[in-house]
């Protein structure tokens, strides 16, 4: 090889060199925004609390949710969100996510306000389970689950073998391996809500954010899907928020509550006179508690260690319910 071909094979080398060098610095850059993606969405600040209430004041139109609320929520903690029909619990897990605007106040999540989050970067801390189950998504149980993990993910050409194994694992918990290929729309309402948990546990959040989880699913269901959501929180130290109706499932599987008032504005005197209450569970459900917040008298009884909770049979003759358990409680 003369010095002429010699040169300019050198040319040629040194042209791969630096556009391996470009491309390996590209791969490197995106390395490190995932690393940091994954960061946040796995709590690099392992001293911040998963979710901070600053003073928080939410409305819907005269209707006030909470006012001057604040309240922290641990690595660990599963919390249930109470109250009557319309008083806004569906309202604050929105506000969490920025669906809705707060009036005053901060809400933060691992200790950032949530307004300082991308879209995407929300969505790698906090997930959703919507109230209503899916049914318009033109796809496969598989596909559906998969959508969990696009915070995640490298690319959207190929679906990365981390994120099927994490989708594989979330239907197995939710007894859905055998449907994957089924179509979400042949399902029933019960499999689809199982469906729409499977992509929350894809999505491996620090925050997981439950609006009525209960629906749908049978009573022995709703256990495993509890015992499955305690044990994740527990061990992957995220946190839990759930809105419910059921005080039992709430007083059994939440180690803390928030009971939020009734009424229509903090003037009315029906019951929207009183701030939110907040704490441990067995502190927060009491008879007097839960009977303010609900409007109605609501009872206790022990049983098999468990406190259970049921509401009181009106009587027209005003003689009370007839259960002994402080008919005083009543009034």
């Amino acid at each position: 090889m003369n010095a002429t071909g010699r040169s300019r094979w050198l040319d040629l080398f040194d042209l791969k060199r630096r556009r391996l060098e470009g491309e390996g610095q590209r791969i490197g850059l995106f390395r490190f925004k995932r690393r940091h993606l994954e960061d946040e969405g796995r709590g690099a600040d392992s001293t911040a609390s998963v979710l901070r209430f600053e003073r928080l004041h939410l409305r819907i139109g005269e209707r006030t949710v909470c006012r001057s609320l604040s309240l922290n929520i641990e690595p660990g903690q599963c919390w249930a969100v109470l109250g009557r029909n319309g008083v806004g619990k569906t309202t604050l897990l929105h506000a969490i996510l920025r669906l809705r605007p707060f009036q005053a106040g901060g809400i933060h999540i691992l200790g950032r306000p949530v307004a300082a989050y991308s879209r995407r970067e929300l969505a790698a801390v906090a997930g959703i389970l919507f109230q209503q189950a899916m049914s318009q998504v033109p796809a496969s149980v598989r596909e559906t689950v998969l959508l969990g993990r696009h915070p995640h993910r490298r690319t959207l050409l190929q679906d990365d073998a981390a994120d099927l194994e994490a989708a594989r694992r979330a239907m197995t918990t939710m007894g859905l391996e055998g449907l994957a290929e089924r179509p979400l729309s042949t399902l029933s309402g019960g499999e689809r809500q199982r469906a729409a948990l499977a992509m929350l546990l894809a999505q491996a959040p620090r925050l997981y954010l439950l609006d009525e989880p209960g629906n749908h699913l049978d009573v022995a269901f709703q256990m495993r899907l509890m015992e499955v959501l305690n044990r994740t929180v527990e061990t992957e130290r995220s946190a839990l928020l759930m809105a419910t109706h059921d005080i039992n499932l709430a007083s059994r599987c939440c180690s803390h509550t928030l009971l939020l008032p009734g009424g229509d504005d903090e003037d009315s005197g029906n019951g929207g006179g009183f701030e939110a209450t907040a704490g441990p569970t067995a502190a927060v459900l009491t008879e007097q508690n839960l009977s303010r917040a609900y409007g109605h008298p609501i009872h206790a009884i022990e049983r098999d260690g468990l406190r259970l909770f049921y509401g009181a049979v009106s009587s027209s003759s005003g003689s009370g319910s007839g259960s002994g358990s402080g008919s005083g409680s009543d009034t």
